[in-house]
């Protein structure tokens, strides 16, 4: 489902929409499906002859749910589609006593635990676009992304029953729950200016100066905790062997560059390129490096003997 909104005058412009996506999933047995909330906004305005300004803001959320015994999770690895694929076609689905048999996972999948997870996206853009003279623009960005992500994870025991109808355990003998928390921002501002300039007899110029940088900081947070009470699957309602991880996790780029191009009506094309960058990656006395870059170009089709 969807909807949208836009709008404005000369001056000003705005545009909204939302959408909702529901997406069943494939299993017979066991719950599984995934939703997603969407949301766009855009606003921009000219604030006077040389300014203007617009800001964007996007939001997406996804939740998803499934089985524990049919995600990809801690000493599972898909193991049900795996064994999907090896399966027998003379495995029974239940057995004379009416219940379902171990082979055939069922259990498992109804009963073995959950596997839910929230994933948030939210991204903005701030921009600037300057132009005190004519031919001297000048851009500012300011682009802004958060990143969130909780998951949730427990293993219940799972029971088949013998021929006498005796319940016996043929899965996750040890109960537990796994909570994860994640969590990254990035910033990344661009600002560049650039002229231009049209000379006499076709020979045109154009120079621009500019600076780039990110930052990208991320923590995550993992809890675990086996033997669950009373089948209520949180970490307040288990027992023992509580273990936990995490840490923090940080990278920077910052970059200076420049640019000249110069063209003769179109022809005969020239541009030269400097960058000054540096990155977090590498040592501290190996961080920063210049790459030039040089270019010539013929746009032979200008060329009168072409026509």
């Amino acid at each position: 489902h969807s909807i949208s909104v836009n709008g404005g005058t000369d001056v000003m412009q705005y545009y909204m929409s939302a959408n909702y996506l529901d997406e069943g999933g494939l299993l017979k047995y066991g719950d599984d499906g995934r939703q997603r909330y969407s949301f766009t906004g855009k606003i921009n305005a000219d604030l006077a002859k040389w300014l203007k300004v617009g800001y964007s803001v996007r939001f997406n959320r996804i939740d998803y749910s499934s089985p524990s015994f049919a995600s990809a999770g801690e000493n599972k690895e898909n193991v049900f589609y795996f064994d999907v694929c090896r399966y027998w076609p003379v495995i029974p689905v239940v057995d004379p006593n009416g219940f379902y048999t171990a082979e055939s996972k069922i259990y498992q999948l109804t009963e073995g635990g959950r596997y839910n997870t929230q994933n948030d996206v939210v991204a903005q853009q701030l921009q600037f676009l300057i132009e005190p003279i004519k031919n001297w623009k000048t851009t500012i960005e300011l682009n802004y992304r958060s990143n969130y992500n909780f998951s949730h994870t427990d293993y219940q025991t799972v029971y088949a029953y013998d021929v006498n109808k005796n319940p016996y355990a043929i899965a996750n003998t040890t109960s537990g729950v796994t909570e994860y928390a994640y969590k990254s921002n990035f910033f990344n501002p661009n600002i560049f200016t650039e002229y231009s300039l049209e000379l006499e007899n076709g020979h045109n110029m154009k120079a621009m100066v500019g600076f780039q940088s990110e930052l990208f900081k991320q923590r995550d947070i993992t809890a675990k905790q086996n033997n669950i009470m009373s089948g209520i699957p949180t970490l307040n309602t288990t027992t023992d062997n509580a273990r936990a991880s995490g840490g923090y996790q940080e990278w920077a780029t910052a970059g200076f560059f420049g640019r000249i191009n110069y063209d003769y009506k179109g022809r005969y094309l020239v541009e030269a390129n400097l960058r000054y960058d540096g990155s977090s990656r590498f040592l501290r006395d190996q961080r920063w490096n210049w790459f030039p870059s040089f270019s010539l170009g013929w746009n032979v089709a200008r060329e009168a003997f072409f026509e």
